[in-house]
């Protein structure tokens, strides 16, 4: 949608006819046009009639080493698969 809206509205339709209920919108970046711009109405226009629910993310992640804050590795269990299991402690 960032760069081609008539592309994104076929995935969308696309996305709606092989049943998935939502979309994934990216944070945007740099001088792209914001999401509440008239071209990207379309969009919008499809997911409201046909109760899709558009996510958003809030922005990149920030490059995390590999070690986590001791915090994480005594409050997240491992075998539950918490925040200690990615960080190799």
């Amino acid at each position: 949608m960032l760069y081609d809206v008539d592309a994104a509205l076929a995935e969308v339709k696309w996305a709606h006819d092989n049943g998935l209920r939502g979309i994934l919108i990216p944070a945007l970046m740099g001088d792209k046009d914001a999401y509440n711009h008239p071209k990207c109405y379309p969009v919008w226009q499809f997911c409201a009639e046909h109760n899709m629910v558009v996510h958003t993310h809030s922005g990149p992640s920030p490059d995390y080493n590999s070690r986590c804050p001791a915090r994480w590795a005594s409050t997240s269990p491992s075998s539950h698969g918490g925040p200690a299991d990615r960080c190799g402690t």
